[in-house]
């Protein structure tokens, strides 16, 4: 991967060239012998490496792969391949591969939802004395892939998760993968254990959440009368503003970039111009839809479902379940130092001098502190979403609720006094089965 340290690549040594000298033909056929052993042996290593997969020295591209693999110890109650892993091996969540150093494939993914506090989680969590994040924020990986076949895993995504021990577990945080199917099918087929925890946000909320988010980016864009096209105009009234991401090239080639923050009058013309459903700013708020198709390809009991707004506000309890339900041993995460940054949000204080420095940083930040100083949302703008996303939330509420009970999820379901299971949302969601408590 260009840019980046490759594992499993091997110093060419350099040899500098030197005066040729005449040699007589026995000479020449003694060097000649060699050099045929010298390929000979070359071609055994490339084709008969020590593998995940085993085999009995078979080469790795048409090799079956078998329960008991060659070159395996157990360390610590978990496997560990020695030698470079093939691309073809058939792996699984938590397995790992020392070639010089250890590395684990995640035992659990954070998958979404994208602008649903995913990083706040990712932060604290990797704090965990058994845990070990992997890639230094978001790893992206599966959501890149051109179809759900993740044939370069060992020299793309393996390295990410370089490993001290195999007494911790690796883990990564990518929001993008919660509506992505192909990412999903492609996870399920490398990791097939592997566990998935969604944070999900008042999607009404996390739609205005994402516009700001790609506004920092400059990505967002308003097209002036004088250059927009038929369709636009006859679209909608209001000026036309674009995603560069879903944009078309000559549409963005129109565009004025707008800059952070974006005004709300900006994002209600946004929707006006895509009409809701039509960009996935929006519709990455559909989490009964997306919901529905992990389901499709997980079992149940491998999902983890948390209610954002919740789990902020119930740190500890939300903290205690997740751990619960990984398996891991208990950790009391209020020990931990933290401080308030510029924006009043709480951070990890980071050990060591860097960390001090950080600190400081977060909390003097005054840029940051103007690009995220957006006006709120518009109520107009906010009725109309939530009408929007009203029967969406309803499907999300019943399936977490009935539907789907072997899904884990926090808040813990409960019932109230007519023996109802009482709402998972909070009343700004605006839409659940049962009152919230």
């Amino acid at each position: 991967m260009r840019g980046r340290h490759q594992p499993w690549s091997r110093e060419r040594r350099v040899v500098s060239p030197t005066r040729r000298q005449p040699q007589s033909p026995s000479s020449r056929r003694l060097v000649a012998g060699i050099a045929c052993l010298a390929g000979l042996s070359v071609s055994a290593v490339v084709w008969f490496r020590p593998s995940p997969q085993g085999g009995g020295g078979a080469p790795c591209p048409h090799s079956r792969v078998e329960t008991k693999r060659v070159g395996v110890r157990d360390i610590n109650g978990r496997s560990v391949f020695e030698g470079v892993p093939c691309e073809e091996a058939v792996v699984d969540a938590g397995l790992c591969f020392r070639n010089e150093e250890l590395y684990c494939l995640p035992s659990f993914i954070i998958g979404g939802a994208q602008k649903a506090a995913t990083g706040w989680l990712r932060q604290w969590l990797a704090t965990h004395p058994e845990l070990s994040q992997g890639g230094e924020h978001e790893v992206h990986y599966f959501d890149k892939l051109e179809d759900s076949r993740a044939s370069d895993w060992s020299s793309r995504y393996l390295p990410f998760f370089r490993t001290a021990s195999t007494r911790h577990y690796s883990f990564e945080k990518t929001p993008d993968y919660l509506p992505n199917a192909t990412a999903l099918a492609a996870i399920r087929g490398l990791l097939p254990s592997v566990k998935l925890v969604f944070l999900l946000r008042a999607p009404a909320a996390r739609a205005y959440s994402a516009f700001q988010h790609h506004c920092r980016r400059l990505r967002i864009g308003a097209i002036p009368a004088s250059r927009r096209s038929a369709r636009l105009r006859a679209a909608t009234t209001h000026e036309a503003v674009v995603f560069s991401l879903e944009a078309t090239r000559a549409q963005w080639a129109r565009c004025e970039t707008l800059r952070p923050p974006c005004s709300p009058e900006a994002f209600e013309s946004f929707l006006a111009t895509y009409d809701n459903a039509s960009t996935r700013i929006v519709d990455w708020g559909l989490y009964a839809l997306h919901l529905a198709n992990v389901r499709s390809i997980f079992p149940d009991d491998q999902i983890f479902v948390a209610i954002g707004e919740v789990a902020l506000a119930r740190a500890s309890a939300f903290f205690e379940d997740v751990v619960a339900w990984l398996g891991i041993r208990r950790f009391d995460f209020a020990t931990l130092p933290t401080y308030r940054d510029a924006l009043g949000r709480q951070q990890l204080r980071q050990p060591g001098i860097f960390g001090f420095f950080d600190m400081w940083y977060m909390r003097l930040n005054v840029a940051m502190v103007h690009k995220h100083a957006a006006r709120p949302m518009l109520a107009r703008t906010k009725t109309r979403l939530g009408a929007f996303y009203k029967p969406h939330n309803l499907k999300l509420d019943a399936l977490l609720l009935y539907q789907a009970p072997a899904i884990s999820v926090f808040p813990p379901r409960s019932t109230i006094d007519d023996g109802r299971k009482r709402s998972l949302l909070p009343p700004s969601w605006g839409g659940g089965t049962t009152p919230s408590s």
